[in-house]
């Protein structure tokens, strides 16, 4: 019998860190496989997931911050602040967090963000 064929390095890298761990317990809209994604730069399937999960439960304040960094981090000031206004909405708390969040410096300077996180 032919050894298994590996998947291709990329592949493995792309998929392994966060798919292992999806179950009917544990589906892949967590915020926490979202964060996942996130910190792996994997900013497309991120969307999706903040996406999905904004959709199933649209008042989930970390949801929405959660995308509003994405935004951040991908410099699409307009989308960032849009979703941050609404994650603050939901959940004050989000202003000081916002604040401190490395993923919103560019944003620490935009009179928009500042009167947000205010």
């Amino acid at each position: 019998m032919a050894p298994k064929k590996k998947r291709p390095k990329k592949e493995r890298e792309e998929t392994t860190p966060y798919t292992t761990r999806h179950s009917k317990h544990n589906p892949p809209h967590c915020n926490q496989d979202k964060t996942i994604l996130l910190q792996f730069h994997k900013y497309y399937s991120a969307l999706e997931s903040f996406e999905r999960a904004i959709e199933l439960k649209p008042d989930d304040a970390g949801a929405w911050f959660n995308r509003a960094r994405l935004y951040a981090l991908k410099g699409e000031r307009e989308n960032a602040l849009a979703d941050l206004r609404r994650a603050i909405e939901l959940d004050s708390s989000f202003k000081e967090r916002a604040k401190k969040d490395k993923d919103f410096e560019a944003l620490w300077d935009d009179e928009e963000f500042k009167r947000l996180a205010a």
